[in-house]
């Protein structure tokens, strides 16, 4: 059984506040005193505990990192970023996957382990849990996504600018149908890339027609049955874009099936520049996304929130793309 502060400031015969100052060395005890107290400790069988000095310290120094879809490879270079700056920084990590439609039960979890702070790798705009953690004044830092209506720590990447790049990229390349598979409604970065390609419609000169537009739901099956719609149109799209890797690696996967060739018969492209996007045969033209920086940095912006509560304003840093042009567009160099 645990000792107690309260068992060891009993057998020195001193306060349980001086014991927890003493153990946890914080604030002046006198030297006799604090021999004392080691003596008291030592006789008592006592071991230090990282969850009991948290709960005398009211911290933790853990940090909660939910991330929405672990099965997607765009997350774990995000988790690599936050892990190698937390333990750094003395902070473990306690991962939670899932999506509720509020964020509540992810959330529930992580506050039963007591964590310091959360990052969320992915919140929705239906994540109404944020908004009351931010209004309670609980470290919070959003990663990849904002979300309308909340003044919130965030580390995001120009989702609007790289669908643009993308888009022109294959607009120069003499594409004027190009297919769009879009992501989530609740994602405000799938609505940020959709408006960039829009955008890049818009300013060639292209109108937007509505049937060359599928949801994905950011998933590779979502991607698949997407293609699957947008190449049965006649005239079929001539470029494929999806609005994450996941989604565009779906898409290929049906492509391929159908005898379809890539890029002479159907170009494509994605974003977040995974990994499997790299491997040769696939060669997926996609937009980088700093991904390990990301985690890194919301790391670090949760921990200066931590450890100096109500001290600066909301922090909200942009990260640029960068446009990966491979074989799957049809570039030639």
């Amino acid at each position: 059984m645990q000792v107690t502060i309260k068992e060891i400031a009993a057998a020195a015969g001193v306060s349980p506040s001086t014991v927890s100052r003493a153990l946890g060395n914080k604030g002046y005890v006198k030297s006799e005193t604090m021999e004392r107290i080691r003596a008291a400790a030592a006789a008592l069988g006592y071991r230090p505990n990282a969850l009991a000095r948290s709960l005398v310290r009211r911290k933790s120094n853990t940090i909660g990192l939910i991330i929405p879809e672990i099965e997607n490879p765009f997350y774990s270079e995000i988790i690599s970023g936050v892990e190698r700056v937390a333990t750094k920084r003395g902070y473990s990590i306690i991962l939670v996957s899932g999506y509720s439609e509020t964020g509540e039960a992810e959330v529930k979890t992580l506050l039963e382990r007591q964590v310091d702070g959360i990052i969320h790798g992915g919140a929705y705009t239906t994540n109404t849990t944020i908004f009351r953690l931010k209004a309670e004044g609980f470290p919070v830092v959003l990663l990849g996504r904002r979300l309308p209506g909340v003044e919130t720590d965030c580390v995001i990447v120009n989702d609007r600018l790289a669908a643009y790049q993308l888009t022109n990229h294959f607009i120069k390349l003499g594409h004027r149908r190009l297919g769009y598979i879009f992501g989530k409604d609740e994602s405000t970065g799938s609505s940020e890339k959709f408006a960039g390609f829009r955008q890049a419609l818009a300013d060639a000169g292209i109108e937007l027609e509505p049937q060359l537009v599928e949801k994905g739901n950011l998933q590779f099956e979502g991607g698949y049955r997407a293609a699957q719609k947008l190449l049965a149109l006649s005239p079929r799209p001539t470029a494929l874009i999806a609005g994450n890797d996941f989604m565009a690696l779906g898409a290929r996967q049906y492509v391929c099936e159908i005898g379809l060739r890539i890029p002479a018969d159907v170009a494509l492209g994605g974003f977040d520049d995974i990994l499997w996007s790299s491997i040769q045969g696939v060669e997926l033209t996609t937009v980088a996304v700093p991904r390990y920086k990301m985690g890194a940095m919301g790391a670090e912006l949760l921990i200066k929130k931590i450890e100096k509560p109500g001290q600066g304003e909301v922090e909200q840093i942009v990260l640029e793309p960068k446009l990966i042009i491979r074989r799957s567009c049809g570039y030639q160099g």
